[in-house]
């Protein structure tokens, strides 16, 4: 019995991990077609701004700003350098290694980066770190993100802005100033720390005026059709590697109650396999909806033991038609 069911739940924690791989990318893929200068949201907000203040003012002033709390912002010479700020909770770009910078970072002297996979493979290296070289300076980097499709996120480079470093310092009328995650009311505050410029929603990316919803879903679609016919599959394994039901001399409710009864016992072993797999994909796969990870495999539960009593029960009807046959 323990055999056959370790086989049962190692097909379901493969189905649970598979899921959680497609999910990936399609949060991936979908995230991707969001980005949008240097990572920002279409809900971003961009300033442009007309004030000699220095970045490392600007920076000083949100730190110190007791309001504003779960934001990031950019200070974006170009489109593919960002001067990265961020307090607290955020959301953040798909990082592929490392991590993102830390507060301890942006009062630091010394700047550090996070760069798309096309730099950091382009990179200089030693045996344990990669860094940056940018204006004669190297700068260590601190993690890779990207992209499984092509987006200019691949090639972006972010810095770490800080309110104590001289270097790295451009007045913010030589930058586009742009903050995500801020609430629409605190507009007022963060245009007076950035010299009193207007804010505007961000454009939205290319990606998503063309893409229609089959190109962005149909592959995540396609495999959650697959992963529950595998699991209809693997309900199907458990009814027939189980011992022949002895349903002799039983009828009606009490002989379907028993056939339940046997068809539950692999449900134990399913949820801890399917607790296994998505905690696997919660804790190290890059998910942004968690719930829709849930409740897919709270989803793939209801397939399996469904599937699972159906065979079960026609199994046995086949075996008593054949005997009486």
């Amino acid at each position: 019995m323990l055999r056959r069911n370790l086989i049962v739940d190692v097909c379901i924690l493969i189905i649970a991990i598979l899921s959680g791989l497609v999910w990936s990318s399609n949060d991936q893929s979908r995230y991707a077609d969001l980005l949008s200068h240097g990572g920002m949201s279409e809900s971003a907000y961009v300033y442009n701004s007309k004030s000699s203040r220095t970045m490392r003012r600007a920076v000083e002033l949100l730190d110190q700003n007791k309001t504003l709390q779960n934001y990031q912002v950019q200070f974006a010479p170009n489109s593919k350098t960002s001067y990265f700020f961020a307090k607290g909770s955020y959301t953040g770009v798909p990082l592929l290694s490392g991590h993102m910078m830390s507060s301890a970072d942006y009062k630091s002297t010394l700047p550090v980066a996070v760069v798309g996979k096309n730099v950091a493979a382009q990179s200089f290296s030693t045996a344990t770190q990669k860094y940056l070289h940018r204006d004669g300076t190297y700068i260590p980097i601190t993690g890779v993100v990207g992209t499984s499709r092509k987006n200019a996120l691949n090639d972006h480079v972010f810095i770490s802005a800080s309110s104590t470093r001289t270097t790295f310092n451009p007045e913010l009328k030589d930058v586009e100033i742009l903050v995500d995650g801020a609430d629409a009311q605190h507009t007022h505050i963060l245009s007076k720390i950035f010299g009193g410029a207007t804010p505007r929603r961000i454009i939205s990316s290319n990606a998503q005026k063309h893409d229609n919803w089959w190109e962005r879903n149909g592959f995540a679609l396609l495999a959650m059709v697959g992963l529950s016919i595998a699991t209809v599959a693997v309900g199907m394994l458990a009814a027939y590697i189980t011992p022949r039901p002895q349903t002799s001399g039983l009828e009606g409710p009490l002989r379907n109650n028993y056939l339940r009864n046997v068809a539950r016992a692999y449900i134990p072993g399913v949820i801890v396999a399917l607790s296994i797999g998505t905690a696997f994909s919660w804790l190290r796969l890059y998910i942004t909806g968690h719930f829709r990870l849930l409740l897919f495999a709270v989803f793939l539960l209801m397939v399996f033991a469904s599937s699972n009593q159906f065979f079960i029960h026609y199994r046995s009807n086949k075996e008593e038609q054949r005997e009486t046959a």
